[in-house]
């Protein structure tokens, strides 16, 4: 049976999928092959490369405040983003298992979005770094990142969950929506522009995967409920893991897979 694994974007809400990726490996089921958009990609990339859970783990719970603070390299030399993105790529770079598509142990696809022709872009070759920055370049605080002069920017702009990526290609796909499902703002009075930008974000992203599961349903779909951190909250990770329980995911995943 070939699995397909879809790990959606959210920010700091996709943390989540870590304690997901640590149940498969609990349950001894390796997928064979992982789609991700924007955060998802990212730590998609890292289990495709061949970190286990439980490591990727140990690498986000050592990332503190004072840390994400030093990879924000504020631009104001350009009007398209606030942060280059590039301490962020080079930390990424110097904790990928591997640096090209072609050495991952799991296949994997990227999801990006081409800035001018308004359409996904999945990559599944080249630089494994380069595909994961088109990935996350969240517009108007990553720059949109140049190819061969065209612009790519967030995965979730056009696929927040990318599950039908993967529909017609394998027995079975598993998705996880760190965005969860719609709830009231935890937002009182005149928001801020982080929490502007962050509900903001949020609403995109259900309305895009209201319409997508109108057209493909994954075999198993978890949405995750985290309502109470900000995507924008990434020394938060340990808030995350705290959060999930993935006792009835490892049952779903159990009667879906194991008892085929």
């Amino acid at each position: 049976m070939k699995v397909g694994l879809i790990l959606g974007g959210g920010g700091a809400k996709a943390y989540a999928h870590v304690r997901y990726l640590e149940a498969l490996d609990e349950l001894g089921v390796r997928p064979d092959v992982i789609a991700g958009t924007s955060m998802g990609a990212l730590i998609g990339a890292l289990y495709a490369g061949g970190m286990s859970a439980r490591s990727i783990r140990k690498k986000f719970h050592n990332l503190k405040l004072k840390n994400f603070i030093d990879l924000l390299d504020i631009t104001f030399h350009t009007k398209s983003g606030i942060i280059e993105g590039r301490k962020v790529m080079r930390l990424l770079e110097q904790n990928m298992p591997v640096k090209q598509f072609s050495s991952l142990k799991i296949p994997l696809q990227v999801v990006a979005t081409d800035f001018h022709a308004h359409r996904q872009v999945i990559i599944s070759s080249g630089k494994i770094v380069d595909a994961v920055q088109k990935s996350i370049a969240m517009p108007g605080v990553f720059e949109p990142v140049e190819d061969k002069g065209r612009y790519y920017i967030d995965g979730c702009i056009v696929d927040p969950v990318p599950f039908d990526a993967l529909a017609g290609k394998v027995d079975k796909v598993i998705a996880i929506d760190p965005i969860g499902e719609a709830t009231f703002s935890k937002y009182k009075g005149k928001p801020g522009i982080f929490d502007v930008l962050s509900s903001s974000y949020i609403i995109l992203q259900q309305s895009l995967i209201s319409e997508r599961v109108k057209r493909y349903v994954p075999d198993l779909m978890v949405n995750v409920q985290t309502d109470d951190v900000s995507i924008f909250d990434f020394h938060r990770f340990d808030d995350v893991m705290e959060m999930v329980d993935t006792r009835r995911f490892k049952h779903q995943v159990h009667e879906l897979i194991l008892t085929e």
